[in-house]
């Protein structure tokens, strides 16, 4: 008997696979890579009802998978910390850094129900844009 891993609603393993990859880019890099950014334009594109989507989007087997391609991207995150501290003194923008920092490390924000995410690094680089911004 085979193990093969059982996808909800849809069998499309490959599909399922670069579903994944897509949801683990932001949208400037989907309209790069894939050349649209939009579930529509997927399903379209790669032949997977709307439906399947859904139902995909509700197993956690998608959301795994999207964050082993999140992990790949961590290895970048001390260029893109240097290139943005750069730019975020001239621009006296944190939006980019933040937008990174929640995207590939799972940062949340401070929140009354939550509280602060206990990284010192973060705590730093978050005070240090808040003075930025401030300035």
């Amino acid at each position: 008997m085979s193990k093969e891993v059982k996808i909800l609603g849809h069998n499309k393993m490959r599909e399922f696979e670069i579903y994944a990859s897509f949801l683990a880019l932001p949208h400037d890099e989907r309209k790069e890579v894939f050349t649209f950014v939009t579930d529509t334009e997927f399903s379209k594109k790669y032949n997977v009802a709307q439906k399947t989507l859904s139902l995909w989007k509700k197993d956690d087997k998608l959301w795994e998978a999207r964050n082993q391609y999140l992990k790949g991207f961590k290895k970048y995150t001390a260029n893109v910390l240097r290139y943005l501290y750069a730019g975020m003194a001239e621009k006296k923008s944190a939006s980019e850094a933040m937008a990174w920092f929640k995207l590939v490390e799972g940062y949340k924000e401070k929140d009354e129900n939550r509280g602060r995410v206990n990284i010192p690094e973060l705590q730093r680089l978050d005070d240090t844009i808040r003075k930025i911004i401030e300035d």
